[in-house]
């Protein structure tokens, strides 16, 4: 949401009170993270699973928009696991794929 409203929408069409309400839910969500990951390495625990795969592409979004990353713990999660090589490879893909439908 918070993406749409500062990037997406045109500025007409933008509601800029709902930013709170974005940086309130993310804050939220985070700390929720934080309790499931508990001294965990990933998500489900200590084996990365397709969990792992949706959360560290949010945690991608999150880091492009500047959207603040704490406690630490998450930020070190999201660290950890866009550091794989596979997240890499990934990413190579959808450049090359975002690029060849220009």
């Amino acid at each position: 949401m918070f993406n749409r409203q500062t990037m997406i929408l045109p500025k007409p069409k933008r509601t800029p009170a709902i930013l709170d309400v974005c940086t309130e839910d993310w804050a939220n969500a985070l700390k929720a993270m934080a309790a499931r990951l508990g001294e965990n390495t990933y998500a489900m625990g200590e084996r990365f699973t397709v969990a792992d795969v949706v959360l560290g592409h949010i945690g991608r979004w999150a880091v492009q928009i500047k959207y603040p990353i704490e406690p630490q713990s998450v930020s070190s999660y999201f660290d950890r696991v866009q550091s794989r090589p596979a997240f890499a490879r990934a990413l190579e893909r959808e450049s090359a794929a975002a690029t060849a439908l220009a």
